[in-house]
């Protein structure tokens, strides 16, 4: 069975564009804002992981993962930004206890990579086995999201 992904923002061509390139690996929807992608999940839901944009009108991607989060415990969150500025996408990280975030625009690599670790870290927060890392994709910043290259690495130990 194909894990499901949601994909949240208020921008219809980045939910198309992103859909599309998850589309082969994953079973995707798209909502457009917080209210219709919590509607989403209660029609559509079990979702393994949310790519929920930073900012969209009405409720922004922190406020909408809180409210996902309510929902379903054990979603995983990856919030989508525009900010260059790494300690103020960590802080929302934190603050809406998402998994780890993506600087836009995401290429097919990057999205994939970040919902194939996402999908890893919903199996165990499921109760599922924890996937096998080497010592470079446990490294992180020092705020606790993983850096970049960790990310990669990790990735590479799921699809070999």
């Amino acid at each position: 069975m194909a894990h499901r992904i949601l994909i949240v923002s208020d921008d219809s061509r980045l939910l198309e564009r992103h859909k599309g390139l998850l589309a082969d690996d994953f079973t995707v929807e798209t909502a457009s804002g917080g209210t219709r992608a919590l509607a989403t999940m209660q029609m559509f839901g079990p979702f393994a992981v949310i790519f929920a944009e930073m900012r969209m009108s009405g409720q922004n991607g922190v406020e909408f993962l809180a409210r996902a989060r309510e929902l379903a415990p054990d979603i995983v969150g990856i919030l989508l930004t525009g900010l260059r500025d790494h300690n103020q996408a960590v802080r929302a990280v934190k603050q809406s206890q998402a998994f780890h975030y993506l600087v836009k625009p995401c290429g097919k690599n990057e999205l994939l990579i970040a919902a194939r670790l996402g999908v890893a870290r919903y199996r165990t927060n499921m109760g599922g086995a924890a996937p096998a890392r080497d010592a470079d994709a446990s490294r992180s910043s020092a705020a606790g999201v993983p850096s970049q290259a960790a990310l990669f690495t990790a990735a590479k130990s799921l699809t070999a």
